[in-house]
């Protein structure tokens, strides 16, 4: 059989196999940390299995839907920056989700991020990146930086005020 690497770098579905390999682990509900950077990813299907995951790094890969996350409680640290994501919703069943890398995505509008309000524990959330230049459509909207605050207040604010570069260039920087 071919090898990880020799795998095509587009359209590739997370499998048991490939987590397996990945990890060294037999079983997918003992893996805690977990890093598929880059690898072309389109679809996370098994991913949910994770049960036990707390740290996740999807970043630079083509991911659109985040469905299979919904499932994974433990799950605290996630990076899903630089994909094609519209839609945050599956993240509403992440309750430990404490810190939140999305840059370099498709959110649109800031709707979108109402399903993150019941996030209890989240501390940290990023839309931009002004050193690698990612962002996302929603960044430029007008009272985007208020907006936010008000519909998340438990987001530490020195967090929200470097969230996108966008909102820091062209808005007023005292509110």
């Amino acid at each position: 059989g071919r090898t990880l690497d020799a795998l095509e770098t587009e359209n590739v579905k997370i499998t048991s196999q490939l987590l397996k390999a990945k990890t060294g682990e037999f079983d997918l509900e003992s893996i805690l940390l977990l890093k598929l950077r880059g690898l072309g990813i389109a679809d996370l299907g098994c991913l949910g299995e994770c049960a036990g995951l707390e740290w996740l790094d999807l970043s630079g890969n083509t991911i659109v839907h985040l469905g299979p996350l919904s499932s994974l409680k433990a799950l605290a640290v996630l990076n899903v920056s630089s994909n094609r994501i519209s839609s945050l919703e599956p993240l509403a069943g992440c309750e430990n989700l404490q810190s939140l890398n999305a840059a370099g995505n498709l959110l649109s509008s800031l709707q979108q991020l109402q399903c993150l309000a019941g996030l209890r524990h989240l501390e940290s959330l990023r839309f931009s990146d002004p050193v690698g230049r990612l962002s996302n459509p929603l960044c430029g909207g007008a009272g985007y930086r208020t907006a936010m605050s008000e519909m998340l207040p438990g987001v530490k604010e020195r967090v929200l005020t470097s969230l996108c570069l966008f909102s820091l260039v062209l808005g007023p920087l005292s509110a």
